[in-house]
C-alpha cells in the first residue's frame, strides 16, 4: 500500500521505501565485497546515492532485477569462496 512507504516502526529505524532501496544494494555490493575480500566502499556509496533518488516503482524493477544478479554472482562462486 503506497501510503506505507514511509512507515517507520521507530522513529530511527529506515521507513518501508528506506528498507527496499538499501535491499537494491545491499547484496549486488556485499555479494562482490565477499569475494573481493574488502568492502568496497565507493562501490557502496555510489550505489546508496542513485537508491536514494529511485521512487518505488523503480525499486520494484531494481529488485526484480537482483534474481539473476544472484543467480549468476552466486553461482559463480566456488566452493572455496563460499
Amino acid at each position: 500500500r503506497p501510503e506505507m512507504l514511509d512507515y517507520r516502526p521507530t522513529p530511527k529505524q529506515r521507513s518501508t521505501l528506506e528498507l527496499l532501496r538499501y535491499l537494491t544494494i545491499m547484496g549486488p555490493i556485499l555479494v562482490p565485497s565477499i569475494k573481493a575480500g574488502t568492502f568496497l566502499v565507493e562501490e557502496w556509496g555510489a550505489a546508496e546515492a542513485k537508491s536514494a533518488a529511485m521512487d518505488f516503482d523503480a525499486v520494484v524493477k531494481a529488485l526484480e532485477a537482483e534474481a539473476a544478479f544472484y543467480e549468476q554472482a552466486v553461482g559463480a562462486m566456488t566452493d572455496e569462496e563460499m
